[in-house]
């Protein structure tokens, strides 16, 4: 029997026994706006908190896709750097003429000590040991429930260690063939 079904939905940053993300991690955002902004104008991004997608004057096109496709709550602030909200994502919209500096060094940068997925057009950081998966893990075992009663949905790359985590998994139509 199904008794948790998940889908392809933001998640939360979470430390062991806290519900925020710990302040020096604030530091850290600073420098991934920093090397956002590094690989050109292309480049958009947002900083998602809990309840509010923020962007700055920069990241209009991908504002406007979160707002009108997406449904976020957005905000725009003059900067993204120093924010006092805990940031639980942060992303980035990028576009093909990107993809040399994120393979050569944004991306391999951020993975020696952070979560990064790539969906599609964004690439997503979080905390190290932050994943769809071990999202789902976590609810599972609070919740006392096995892979076998587990179902999720996914459609990108960034959802398939949240999929090894079900018995049930579902990649719908327009998912990536991979």
């Amino acid at each position: 029997m199904i008794r948790l079904i998940a889908s392809d939905i933001d998640g939360t940053l979470l430390k062991t026994g806290t519900t925020m993300p710990d302040p020096a991690y604030y530091r850290v955002i600073g420098q991934l706006v920093e090397d956002t902004r590094a690989l050109g104008p292309e480049a958009e991004c947002m900083y998602c908190t809990k309840d509010t997608a923020y962007f700055s004057p920069l990241d209009q096109n991908i504002q406007k896709l979160m707002t009108d496709k997406f449904y976020f709550h957005c905000k725009t602030v003059d900067r993204l750097t120093g924010l006092p909200f805990p940031c639980i994502k942060f992303s980035v919209k990028i576009k093909d003429e990107l993809e040399e500096g994120l393979r050569q060094w944004f991306i391999p940068k951020w993975q020696k000590s952070h979560e990064v997925t790539r969906g599609g057009n964004y690439v997503s950081v979080m905390q190290a040991g932050v994943t769809k998966g071990s999202s789902i893990k976590k609810i599972q075992d609070y919740l006392h429930i096995s892979p076998e009663e587990t179902m999720v949905f996914g459609d990108n790359m960034n959802d398939l260690e949240m999929m090894e985590q079900a018995v049930w998994s579902v990649a719908v139509e327009n998912a990536r063939p991979k």
